[in-house]
């Protein structure tokens, strides 16, 4: 997606600036974590608190973000101008669902499972602030797709992995530019650290690993296809196909 060196360092420099957005607002989810006691009042202002933490975040987050869009614009030599559109309030609905998906509920199962109320609930500290990551980042993730939008110059995004992404992050990084005529939302899994790249120019290389994941689900199908693991072509049954591959590649390299 970057043409430029200028523009690939900014978008590295931006993607090492939002995981310290996400380190900061999960440092802070951290210190109030306690306020839940295990009843519901406490869980509810253990929510209430953490609304203001994703809320403040995710306007840092956006704001970082349209800042990066402008100067990655101009590091591409894209002309014309165009005003970065933040990304709007946070859903305070999913925000709400997530926390009671991933702690309240799942400290509940794992008691009625037999698990230690210990063990319950620092996993679900570890799996609530995954959730919290999601919301915070996809403040950054929506500017840039609201400003990609908007822009008459831009072609789509490009998704922007670290470099030892998971093999869903990884399988659609692999796909390439999304063009603002098939421009869907940011698919993010919780935990997820994965930005955009704005796409200008459809002959610029893309970032990262993104032709290597590319490369390898391809192999991945055409081998599955080969020794019959693969009988349908779900996106489930693909999924797996390539984690199975991209897994054996991963344990391969360490």
């Amino acid at each position: 997606m970057a043409s430029s060196e200028a523009g690939r360092l900014l978008t590295e420099r931006h993607r090492q600036a939002q995981l310290q957005v996400r380190a900061r607002a999960l440092r802070d989810y951290v210190r109030l974590w306690p306020i839940w006691e295990g009843d519901e009042d406490s869980f509810a202002q253990m929510v209430a608190a953490s609304l203001v933490i994703v809320r403040g975040y995710s306007a840092l987050s956006a704001t970082l973000a349209g800042s990066y869009f402008t100067s990655y614009r101009l590091a591409e030599g894209v002309r014309g101008e165009a005003v970065p559109r933040l990304a709007g309030p946070i859903d305070e609905g999913k925000v709400t669902a997530g926390l009671i998906v991933t702690g309240r509920d799942a400290v509940a199962g794992a008691l009625d499972a037999g698990r230690p109320a210990d063990e319950a609930r620092e996993t679900a500290l570890v799996r609530t602030s995954g959730s919290i990551t999601r919301q915070v980042l996809n403040g950054g993730r929506e500017t840039v797709l609201r400003s990609v939008v908007e822009d008459k110059e831009a072609l789509g995004w490009g998704r922007v992995t670290d470099g030892d992404p998971c093999a869903f992050c990884a399988m659609l990084a692999g796909r390439g530019p999304v063009y603002e005529e098939d421009t869907v939302d940011f698919e993010a899994h919780d935990e997820c650290g994965c930005g955009a790249e704005p796409v200008y120019f459809r002959d610029a290389p893309w970032p990262g690993r993104a032709r290597e994941f590319h490369d390898m689900y391809d192999e991945a199908l055409m081998q599955a296809r080969q020794d019959g693991t693969m009988a349908t072509g779900t996106s489930n049954n693909l999924l797996n196909t390539f984690r199975r591959h991209y897994d054996r590649q991963r344990a391969a390299q360490r």
